[in-house]
């Protein structure tokens, strides 16, 4: 589609005297300038080159130069049949550079503290487009029904009810239906006082990660592991020690040859990234070897519900002979990210702690919230809602893998247990899977997340990271087709 030259890029000047810059130099930063100072605004559309070097008077093949570099850098994208626009990303790239910053030598990054350095590098974890292969995108067919609205409507009708502050562990009622579910489906069994309230898994370990540990205690970690997570740990001082992960679950014999751990965070339910479920047997070695050295567990137990074909597996949390552990679960993905409710579970005698900190961290969680929420679990809609979802979510799954094998078997294979919301890609032959999820989103519409990027210190295996519950099963064949085109016209 063409467009027209907009008035800032037809007023582009450049120096055509011998002694001056490129002329493909000058355009470049004269474009930079203006999508910095917000001229050219996310979602503005670029002239042909053509038509932008007959305006401007220079050669066509100058203007694709700077074109390109401008798409390499991520500043401009391409949308097949509508041209050339100014991309999403841009505005971050410049609200983040230190020459926009009020001026003030005393603030300067360069004397921030390294938990600054390591918040700045956590942005890079970019929030997901609402298009195949994102993790988290909530189609109408996923979210939770007449059922969830006929609650909030009720709730509405008394808007000035279950708004004011709420108590920092949480609203009772939430807390004691977040009891049965666990005892009914985890086989995990509590107090309603052990349930800790939270807005995201993410707050949750940030608890943790303040109440159980001192600065610089050493946290062993899963490799590869989830990006933000481990940030998190860093950002509080702590000091993250990668252990490479088998289909079994985590190394512990690497495990047991580590000094001075105070804790361990895992995923055994669903190892994020790769899928892998922890074996019964090495869930029982982890447990003994935390109860021996005294080191705490913090199970997040994401996904837990959404297993196809078989019952879920039992919370490492809900083992009999278990060592000290921190249970985190979340509603995110079977409600949707937006409500961003979640809980943890501690022991008795860390309760008033937990409540303390959570007080001084943010206070408390939305009440309202908590009600809706309880009122859904208490009259057995999250229940009817997490079947029906697994079969949706099975079926879309199944689309994937058969698409995936289909179309992409001559370039990788897909690891994992059936559950989840997503499918680990793994390529036969490593590849740059950082720069080709730049280069899908980019080129193709394609949201994928590099599985290199996961690894901390195991040898990397390289790959994609493809969401699938959240797109129909024609959509998925398509998505996947598509990246094979994206594959062959980039590897080939």
């Amino acid at each position: 589609m063409a467009h027209k030259v907009q008035p800032s890029l037809s007023n582009i000047s450049l120096n055509h005297d011998s002694g001056a810059s490129s002329l493909q130099e000058q355009l470049y930063f004269k474009i930079l300038d203006l999508i910095e100072n917000k001229s050219l605004r996310p979602g503005d559309p670029i002239p042909s080159s053509r038509k932008l070097a007959s305006e401007i008077e220079v050669s066509r093949s100058t203007v694709v130069s700077v074109y390109n570099r401008l798409l390499e850098e991520g500043l401009l994208e391409t949308k097949s049949g509508n041209g050339t626009f100014v991309s999403e990303i841009s505005l971050g790239v410049f609200e983040n550079r230190k020459e926009s910053l009020p001026v003030n030598e005393k603030y300067l990054p360069s004397e921030l503290p390294l938990s600054a350095q390591i918040a700045a590098t956590a942005t890079g974890f970019k929030v997901q487009k609402p298009m195949p292969f994102a993790v988290i995108a909530p189609d109408l067919d996923s979210l939770p029904g007449k059922n969830w609205t006929t609650v909030v409507a009720r709730t509405s009708k008394s808007p000035w009810l279950h708004n004011g502050y709420c108590e920092p562990g949480g609203f009772m009622p939430y807390k004691k239906a977040v009891c049965d579910y666990l005892r009914q489906y985890r086989g995990l069994r509590c107090e309603p006082e052990q349930v800790i309230t939270t807005n995201g898994t993410q707050q949750a370990l940030d608890l943790c990660a303040s109440v159980l540990f001192e600065k610089e205690d050493k946290i062993a970690v899963e490799d590869p592991y989830f990006q933000t997570h481990i940030n998190l740990l860093e950002f509080r001082g702590l000091k993250p020690i990668p252990i490479p992960v088998s289909q079994d679950g985590i190394d512990i014999d690497k495990l047991k040859k580590q000094k001075k751990i105070k804790g361990i965070l895992v995923t055994p339910c669903h190892q994020y990234p790769l899928g892998y479920v922890s074996s019964a047997e090495n869930n029982e070695k982890l447990l003994a070897w935390a109860k021996l050295e005294g080191i705490w567990i913090i199970e997040d137990d994401y996904d837990s519900e959404l297993r196809y074909g078989k019952k879920p597996l039992p919370a490492l949390s809900s083992y009999k002979d278990g060592a000290p552990c921190i249970y985190l679960g979340s509603f995110t993905k079977v409600i949707y990210p937006g409500f961003n409710m979640a809980y943890m579970v501690v022991p008795k005698s860390l309760v008033p702690i937990f409540e303390g900190a959570k007080l001084l961290m943010d206070r408390h969680s939305s009440e309202v919230h908590q009600y809706i929420l309880a009122e859904f679990i208490q009259n057995g809609f999250y229940y009817s809602h997490v079947r029906r979802l697994k079969k949706i979510y099975e079926k879309r799954r199944q689309a994937a893998v058969r698409a995936i094998g289909k179309y992409l078997s001559g370039y990788g294979h897909i690891e994992g247990a059936n559950e989840g919301t997503h499918l680990t890609f793994i390529f036969n032959q490593p590849q740059d899977d950082v720069r080709l999820s730049e280069l899908l989103i980019r080129s193709y519409q394609i949201e994928t997340r590099p599985l290199s990027a996961c690894y901390r210190s195991a040898k990397a295996l390289t790959g994609f990271i493809l969401g699938y519950a959240h797109f129909k099963e024609e959509e998925l064949e398509a998505a996947v087709f598509k990246l094979k085109e994206a594959l062959d016209q980039t590897l080939s």
